[in-house]
């Protein structure tokens, strides 16, 4: 039997068929051999069933329209029939479908497994699952397309567990299970987010000894990527023989999905190789690849071969393009590509206005928006929410008013995400009574509003207002909910609100949400920042899971308050006990070594970051830089900074600062001029790091410079670098141009008056000291244990014992500051100075600890001034079984031996 197929679209030629269609089984797997995109399997599916409705009668007829258009050569006893299944086919809403049913019914047809077939797949076009699995369960004899299209059925309406039973199934009954269901059941698997079922529908496949096409197995590669198990998606696509462009867009679509951006990019490169041109999808892929990497360079070159490939125009790439530009803070460029493309849709115009929000550029969101309108474009929710997150500043109130009266227009103000938008743009434009006013509207009054509202004023820092609320909320009888309980804790860690934070954890218990992990994560975070460690490691003992947030938090809350050695405990038991670290963990760990000037902590740390392959990860690699130059080893420093996969401003500063710190000025300084020749922008603590090596190396003239290049770049100067500028000026011996900068700096902190303090005291400005002293004093700055040392040292220089005495006496009873061996060094350098020598000798024996080197080199040289000979030789010896190297004492001795007893009294 003979048809012709004829159409606009496809050249004029003649199938044979039988009565039983095998036609279509040969079709679609010629199809699918071919590389045919899956999406083409509904419509070969339906050719079928359209072949089938004429050829069930075994009559030769015309078939002159691909698209549906049918001969009209029927018998007389067959053409009700074809009317009848032919409104099935075109039913579009389940109203049609059940009256073509009901029709069908009452006619008395009996109905074969094509009309079955036909029954169910007019339900599932029309939306209705249940009575399409109530025609299959009813079918007699079912074949494979019976098969497919029920399992299509449950997947298509999120049913994947419906369907992957149906399909074990199948082999039960005897079905022939083809590359269509099989492509199906890896679909469910990947609906379901179940990596078990897809891996034993790929041990299926091996087990039966099936030859699965290319779109299966892009299939398992899609699902094997999206369950999270790239190396399993890597394997499948090995296997492919005759990879298509679908092949390399699964898997760098994968890598991407699962954050491994290289690797994509890895495999993008081999594709070129292939000969396979990228289509639309590779791009857009590689494109969000680049922009997660940061390599704007390579997404520029990208765009080059995009417009060579006159790809720039389409959609789903342009808007990637503009995407990837303003995510990469290049917000001109990507205005250049949107303005070239010639049709815009909703989401090219969504990604305009996300890159204005995300880059604060308000005003120019809202002309984009009015260009919308203008074109006549209708917006959508996630426009709004994008117009309203761009709107951030009191100026733009009324804009965000006018948005809302938009948004009203449209309908969407009702809309859960356009009404937190609406309330937080709002809170941001300092309208806290339109956010309460938004608030009370009934129609959107729900846990989720309550949320939104909290999240308003904690995030506005009211968050005496938030801890209200969260109260007000129980008593308008809204249980809070995990967001809740987040949001409120929040403002209680922030406020320190300890009282009103441990009722909610009380009240976290009755309703059984502390189970819950993100607020479990927020009481420990809640613990630690309001200083009560201990109760925070309790609620972290007795939770019955802990993820890497629970370890980061209370690891993060240790080392914030100073105990790097219980961090570093914390990171060893995390190990221990199976949970896998993250990079929070191993930065907190190195941190911790850094605090604690432990190298061998920090070496055995770095070990087990290079064992676990996060060595390449650039937030752990630029601690571990941060980590050895802040102990002193530079040449690890050096080694980790130079196989870092980026070089991050982060990196160079803690590079330049660990070199200037440990007597390698010279080489921060190479280090500073070579990063404008890498392409690296420099920031205000790049320039801090120069600063202080050329303070270290008293080079005024290139610390001028250097400040003078920090002015072209227009920033202004701040606490930092005015404290750096101070500082070298005053190591240069130019102390009244310290004062100058110190002076023009109005938030002067306890750094910057220990500099200028320090500044004056080394050039023996004592009464500078003394009044600069006073100021700071009287400013309300809490003095710390560095100050005191350069006042105690001025106060020795001057000769002012009893004004020393006082400081050090104030020191520990006015600031409950403990000693350091610098403090008792100064008070023995001023007793030893004012002619007090056996007070000195006694205050040292009376120590709590046992004196250091300093404190017996400042009563030798007060012995050489005063011509104790006897002391002189007590304190030479004392220093040199601490110090055998140091020959200060041996001269010292040797000078003390030639001067007379009691030749100064």
């Amino acid at each position: 039997m003979t048809t012709t197929m004829q159409g606009p679209n496809v050249k004029e030629f003649s199938i044979s068929y039988i009565s039983d269609s095998p036609f279509c089984r040969a079709g679609i797997q010629l199809s699918l051999s071919a590389g045919c995109s899956s999406r083409l399997v509904p419509l070969l599916i339906t050719s079928y069933i359209k072949r089938s409705i004429i050829f069930s009668d075994k009559a030769s007829v015309s078939y002159k329209n691909i698209t549906g258009e049918t001969g009209t050569s029927f018998n007389g006893s067959s053409k009700s029939r074809k009317e009848l299944v032919q409104s099935c086919m075109h039913a579009s809403t389940m109203a049609e479908a059940k009256h073509a049913h009901e029709c069908l019914l009452q006619m008395g047809i009996i109905p074969d497994t094509f009309l079955e077939n036909t029954l169910i797949n007019m339900y599932v076009r029309c939306g209705s699952i249940v009575e399409a699995a109530q025609v299959f369960k009813s079918m007699d004899e079912r074949n494979v397309f019976s098969w497919a299209l029920i399992l299509s059925g449950h997947v298509k309406y999120g049913q994947p567990e419906e369907a992957l039973t149906l399909f074990w199934q199948m082999e039960k009954h005897g079905a022939v299970v083809d590359d269509v269901v099989l492509s199906t059941a890896v679909k469910a698997c990947i609906s379901a987010s179940s990596i078990e079922e897809g891996r034993k529908v790929h041990g299926f496949i091996t087990q039966r000894g099936l030859t699965p096409n290319t779109i299966v197995l892009n299939a398992l590669i899609d699902m094997y990527a999206k369950c999270g198990s790239l190396v399993d998606a890597l394997y499948v696509f090995d296997q492919i023989e005759n990879k298509d462009v679908i092949s390399w867009n699964s898997i760098i679509a994968g890598c991407g999905q699962l954050g491994h951006d290289s690797t994509a990019l890895s495999l993008f490169e081999c594709m070129k190789g292939t000969g396979i041109d990228p289509d639309s999808v590779t791009l857009t892929c590689v494109l969000k690849s680049f922009c997660n990497l940061q390599l704007l360079e390579e997404g520029m070159q990208l765009h080059v071969l995009i417009l060579k490939m006159g790809r720039e125009a389409n959609g789903h790439v342009g808007s990637t393009l503009v995407d990837f530009y303003c995510k990469s803070g290049q917000m001109d460029i990507a205005c250049r590509v949107f303005d070239r493309l010639s049709d815009m849709d909703i989401v090219t115009w969504n990604a305009i206005l996300a890159g204005y929000a995300s880059n604060a550029q308000g005003e120019k969101a809202m002309k984009a928006f009015a260009g919308l309108l203008k074109e006549d474009t209708i917006p959508n929710i996630i426009t709004f929410i994008n117009i309203l997150n761009a709107l951030t500043e009191p100026r733009f109130l009324d804009d965000g008013r006018f948005i809302h009266a938009l948004a009203v227009e449209f309908g969407v103000e009702c809309d859960v995400s356009v009404s937190n938008s609406l309330m937080d743009m709002y809170g941001q434009c300092g309208s806290i009574k339109d956010a309460v006013i938004m608030f009370d509207k009934p129609l959107v009054r729900d846990i989720i509003t309550w949320n939104t509202l909290l999240m308003v004023h904690a995030d506005a820092g009211l968050y005496a207002q938030t801890i209200e609320l969260f109260n007000l909320m129980q008593k308008e009888c809204f249980s809070p909910n995990e967001a809740s309980f987040v949001t409120g804790l929040h403002a209680c860690s922030l406020s320190v609100a300890i009282e009103a934070g441990v009722a909610m954890h009380a009240l976290a218990v009755c309703v059984g949400e502390d189970s819950s992990m993100r607020v479990t994560n927020t009481l420990i975070d809640f613990h630690c920042k309001c200083g009560c460690l201990e109760d925070a490691h309790h609620i972290f003992s007795i939770c019955n899971e802990k993820d890497v947030v629970s370890w980061n938090g209370l690891m993060t809350g240790y080392l914030q308050h100073g105990h790097g050695q219980t961090t570093l405990k914390l990171l060893r038991e995390m190990q221990f006990h199976g949970s896998n670290p993250n990079e929070v963990s191993f930065v907190n760990g190195l941190s911790a070594c850094a605090d604690m000037e432990s190298l061998k902590d920090g070496f055995v740390t770095h070990s087990d970051i290079v064992k676990v392959g996060l060595d390449s990860n650039l937030s752990v690699s630029t601690a571990a830089v941060d980590m050895y130059a802040k102990n002193g080893s530079m040449q690890d420093a050096r080694d980790v900074f130079e196989k870092l996969p980026e070089r991050t401003i982060i990196a160079w500063n803690s590079i330049i600062s660990g070199y200037s710190d440990n007597e390698g000025e010279e080489e921060a300084l190479h280090l500073f001029y070579a990063m404008p020749l890498e392409e690296v922008i420099l920031d205000e603590f790049t320039f801090v790091g120069a600063l202080n090596s050329c303070a270290n190396l008293c080079a005024l003239n290139e610390g001028k410079s250097i400040y003078s290049q920090y002015t072209t770049y227009g920033y202004d100067l701040n606490i930092y670098v005015g404290s750096a500028l101070v500082d070298m000026y005053a190591k240069c011996g130019h102390v009244e141009d310290a004062r100058h900068v110190f002076d023009a700096l109005t938030d002067a902190d306890l750094f910057l008056w220990t500099v200028m303090i320090t500044g004056y005291a080394q050039h023996g400005r004592h009464q500078d000291v003394f009044k600069l002293w006073e100021k700071m004093q009287k400013t309300g700055v809490n003095p710390d244990s560095a100050i005191f040392v350069s006042v105690l040292s001025a106060c020795s220089h001057a000769g002012l014992i009893n004004q020393g005495l006082q400081v050090f006496s104030s020191m520990i009873l006015d600031y409950g500051i403990n000693p350091t061996t610098d403090h008792f060094a100064c008070y023995v350098d001023l007793l030893g100075r004012a002619g007090c020598l056996n007070e000195a000798e006694q205050f040292i024996k009376r120590l709590p600890r046992e004196p250091d080197a300093s404190m017996w080199r400042a009563l030798l040289g007060a012995c050489k001034k005063h011509g104790n000979v006897e002391l002189a030789k007590l304190a030479s010896a004392r220093l040199l079984d601490l110090e055998p190297e140091d020959h200060t004492a041996y001269v010292f001795l040797s000078e003390a031996h030639a001067i007379p007893e009691g030749a100064n009294d």
